[in-house]
């Protein structure tokens, strides 16, 4: 019931001037900018390579409240309408009011998500009204045309909390788990979300529950603020600090159970078991947009948007001729990055055998059944390790080996692991 391709929306910048803000309540003392710069909505029939048409669209504009100017048709007591914008909140101070980086569909529920990081906040509006319907606040399945039906992150922002409150951080890449899991996949339906700022040097991955009932409402008892009081999953780095990206960034879930996290301002790729333990991992070897040696030091500045992983036997690569295209680092290690079969079977989480991290620098960990019988074999097939199954997490250690390709054997699965000594 889910969607994330199809479906074609887009945000963007409205200019409105000061004028305008003032004409909705703006209390400009302070504010240092000419204008406001709300976002909005729209979904576009596409026509041709290059062109569309425009088949719905919604406004933030439309849905405002105000406590500041009386004599405005505007105003009200703000904690009254959290299904409303409040034109003061803005906490960045700045004609950039929202800064929208994300949006997704559910067809399920016929809504859409967005990320609204200028107000830590998620929002989910309802996309079965006509675009008449989401300019007011009647109609759609909800029965609330284009006001906010849901909003998580910051209870400040529609004054029914305290900045103690607050749960999202400079949130990106929001989605609604389910495109692209089996049917019964645990987490359909939960949101997932790139928890940036969290801490003030270390960033997260949470995923929540949103509130919804069987028709797609999300229930709100008056002075409430809308749940969950807390994330349902959270990953953070072993050392949290090694993870942090004060901007950008993305995570989605894969069918195998994993989560692909893109740690953007780094340019490090890595991806996560529900349990934290990391499977594989990738940094852009480039600084600033320019190639560096293999083995350089890698600081912040790769500035990645987002990644996403995709099967190899997923309809966007059909038909498609991907030929390798050489190294992006500079004096690449031919002989740790040749042409070798990198997953000869990969271990599934519920098969109860798991290798990690892989690539490795010499200690591996794994979590086989006890008794199981676990080898390591070079290229040429000769074992060149072997033991038992002790059951629970051990440590293997292949620091005596050289550099390169070996195929972990526990029981009846195999995976190849890359073996690098001394660093990633």
């Amino acid at each position: 019931g889910f969607a994330d391709v199809w479906w074609r929306g887009k945000f963007a910048w409205e200019y409105k001037t000061l004028a305008e803000a003032v004409a909705v309540g703006r209390d400009t003392t302070g504010y240092n900018d000419d204008s406001v710069w709300p976002d909005h909505i729209i979904e576009v029939e596409p026509l041709g390579i290059d062109s569309g048409n425009i088949v719905w669209e919604w406004h933030a504009w439309d849905h405002l409240i105000q406590d500041f100017d009386p004599n405005l048709p505007n105003f009200g007591v703000v904690a009254d309408h959290p299904e409303r914008i409040d034109i003061n909140f803005d906490p960045e101070v700045s004609a950039d009011w929202h800064h929208m980086n994300a949006i997704d569909y559910n067809e399920e529920l016929d809504q859409i998500l967005v990320s609204v990081p200028n107000f830590n906040e998620v929002w989910v509006i309802d996309h079965s009204t006509t675009t008449a319907e989401a300019a007011g606040s009647t109609g759609g399945n909800s029965g609330m045309g284009g006001d906010l039906l849901y909003r998580w992150g910051a209870p400040e922002a529609y004054g029914r909390g305290t900045a103690a409150d607050q749960r999202l951080f400079f949130q990106h890449d929001a989605r609604w788990l389910g495109p692209g899991l089996p049917p019964n996949d645990p987490d359909k339906g939960k949101i997932l979300v790139f928890n940036n700022r969290l801490g003030g040097n270390y960033s997260s991955v949470d995923m929540f529950v949103p509130p919804v009932d069987g028709q797609g409402n999300y229930p709100l008892a008056p002075g409430d603020t809308f749940g969950p009081d807390s994330a349902a999953w959270r990953y953070t780095a072993p050392t949290p600090t090694d993870m942090f990206s004060a901007g950008l960034s993305g995570a989605h879930k894969t069918p195998n159970g994993n989560f692909v996290i893109c740690v953007g301002r780094n340019g490090w790729i890595l991806e996560v078991d529900a349990m934290g333990n990391l499977h594989w991992e990738y940094k852009i070897p480039m600084a600033q947009g320019v190639p560096v040696a293999q083995g350089t030091n890698l600081q912040p500045g790769q500035s990645v948007f987002r990644a996403t992983k995709y099967s190899s036997d997923h309809p966007f690569l059909s038909g498609q001729a991907l030929p390798p295209l050489g190294y992006i680092e500079l004096q690449p290690d031919t002989t740790f990055c040749g042409s070798f079969n990198v997953a000869v079977r990969p271990l599934e989480a519920d098969e109860g055998s798991l290798v990690y991290p892989n690539p490795t620098t010499g200690i591996f960990s794994l979590a086989g059944r006890p008794g199981e019988a676990v080898e390591v074999l070079d290229l040429s097939g000769k074992v060149v390790a072997s033991r038992r199954a002790q059951g629970g997490a051990e440590w293997i250690d292949l620091s005596h080996l050289a550099d390169g390709a070996y195929v972990v054997r526990i029981g009846e699965h195999s995976r190849t692991i890359l073996l690098k000594q001394g660093g990633r």
